[in-house]
């Protein structure tokens, strides 16, 4: 049987391992779960074993241009038909008008907006080997426009 392939990145915790677990125990999927620290992921190690072949774990952090590129110079020519962008981070404490952490500000948008497009690119000639590929960009409750505060 020939399975479809999901890539989700931040698989490790939170909605992005509850994805990696509703696809990989569906049957009918292939999951690449990746994070930033696969080998102090128990859970997402754990779940991996489980799932007998059919969830491969790999390092990956979307803020870095060289970790996407050794990532999709792995992937080689393996057919992705859903991309999962799920991988972000929550930023610094100090996000206020008037008390700006600026150094945290950037790495939050360089995860949060410039991962999910520098994953399209990497993952676009996989993308385009399946019949129907999607591209999917998720959130937590950090992107929405009508919470006051950060998320707490």
């Amino acid at each position: 049987m020939n399975l479809n392939t999901v890539l989700i990145t931040g698989a490790n915790r939170g909605i992005g391992f509850q994805l990696c677990k509703l696809y990989g125990q569906s049957g009918d999927w292939n999951v690449i779960a990746t994070c930033r620290t696969p080998d102090t992921s128990q859970n997402l190690q754990s779940f991996s074993d489980e799932m007998q072949g059919r969830v491969t774990i790999k390092k990956l952090d979307v803020g870095s241009g060289d970790s996407v590129s050794s990532f999709a110079a792995e992937l080689e020519n393996k057919t992705i038909d859903l991309l999962i962008n799920n991988a972000g981070i929550m930023g610094g404490s100090r996000q206020s008008m008037m008390d700006m952490d600026f150094d945290q500000w950037a790495e939050t948008l360089n995860i949060n907006t410039m991962g999910p497009l520098r994953m399209v690119q990497a993952c676009l000639s996989n993308l385009k080997q399946s019949a129907h590929p999607k591209i999917v960009t998720i959130s937590s409750q950090m992107g929405s426009m009508s919470r006051l505060g950060q998320g707490s």
